[in-house]
């Protein structure tokens, strides 16, 4: 991992305004979907990012692509100022920025043959001659394990699996450097989820990628990621290598979610307890820290101060005002 971050985010916010009541259509207040979110990503690794469904996780990953505009904060790629693109300075950005979404089925045109889903982006940004691009095209779904005859026919002749490749392959024509991948696995068949995992991993090494993976699953992202970040009401609440994440959870929340993972190990079970009752609304965050109302460890001061997201000495950041230091998963 280089020292320079691929991708820094510092205090990145959307909120969305909440429903409009009344015939003067005033807005009711705002929904806090991202809060201050500080994050980098590093050349070549792979960062999930995991919490429960609202949490703001795919929210985020909309934004550094600005298919959300953020409220307010600051998003760089290497040198640039994301935020400040736009037209074509934006395009350019992205194509060394794409998305793989998580359903497959609605993120392609049933009109369109795959040759034409595969080959836009080649066609949008004007990459090479017609006989360049069908090249690439080919080369393209080779890579992801389909063949050229798959080229003519469209997305419903296809299971989830092969329409997930495909999206893969339509994310990797422009050469990018950086994949957001949200919940890309969630809607597939679990038969099915290793292979496109894998698939994953290998192109990550054939092409020299750094991923972004979004997801609630948190055995997936043990499978795939190096480093960690767990999501809560907006915010982030903890980050770290991932061995020391699942060994040794430093935030309540994070220990909670651990704990919902489904095991047969009847001892790992009791020792960790899933997380108690529904996340708050975003609409209206409890004071102090958001996670204190679901907290077993909560004292007087998480119902007062909210916790700065803070580096601890091994490598991690917590935000937290007592991280559990001496709890281990085993």
């Amino acid at each position: 991992m280089k020292n320079k971050p691929l991708l820094s985010i510092r205090q990145l916010t959307k909120y969305y305004p909440a429903s409009r009541k009344g015939w003067l259509h005033k807005t009711a207040g705002q929904v806090k979907a991202v809060d201050g979110v500080d994050l980098d990503l590093y050349p070549g690794e792979t960062f999930g990012l995991v919490g429960e469904s609202g949490c703001g996780k795919s929210t985020l990953g909309r934004c550094i692509l600005r298919l959300e505009a953020p409220t307010a904060g600051g998003i760089r790629f290497k040198d640039q100022d994301v935020l400040a693109l736009e037209g074509h300075a934006l395009r350019a950005l992205r194509q060394n920025m794409q998305m793989v979404f998580q359903d497959p089925y609605s993120s392609q045109n049933p009109r369109h043959t795959i040759r034409h889903i595969v080959g836009e982006p080649l066609k949008i940004h004007g990459m090479g001659s017609n006989a360049e691009q069908e090249a690439r095209i080919q080369s393209l779904i080779k890579t992801v394990g389909m063949q050229p005859e798959h080229l003519d026919r469209y997305p419903h002749e296809f299971s989830g699996g092969q329409r997930q490749r495909i999206c893969i392959a339509r994310a990797l024509a422009l050469n990018p450097q950086l994949i957001i991948a949200d919940e890309p696995v969630s809607a597939l068949d679990v038969s099915i989820q290793a292979q496109i995992l894998n698939l994953l991993v290998t192109l990550q090494e054939e092409f020299q990628l750094t991923y972004l993976f979004i997801s609630h699953d948190l055995s997936v992202v043990r499978h795939l990621c190096d480093r960690i970040g767990v999501m809560y009401l907006g915010k982030l609440v903890e980050i770290a290598p991932r061995r020391e994440l699942y060994t040794a959870p430093a935030h309540p929340y994070t220990r909670a979610l651990l704990g919902a993972i489904p095991t047969i190990t009847a001892s790992r079970r009791k020792r960790l307890d899933p997380l108690p009752g529904d996340m708050p609304s975003p609409l209206n965050p409890p004071p102090g820290c958001p996670f204190h109302p679901r907290c077993a460890f909560k004292q007087d001061r998480c119902t007062r101060e909210k916790p700065a997201l803070v580096p601890t000495s091994d490598g991690r950041s917590v935000a937290c005002h007592f991280p559990l230091s001496e709890f281990s998963a085993g």
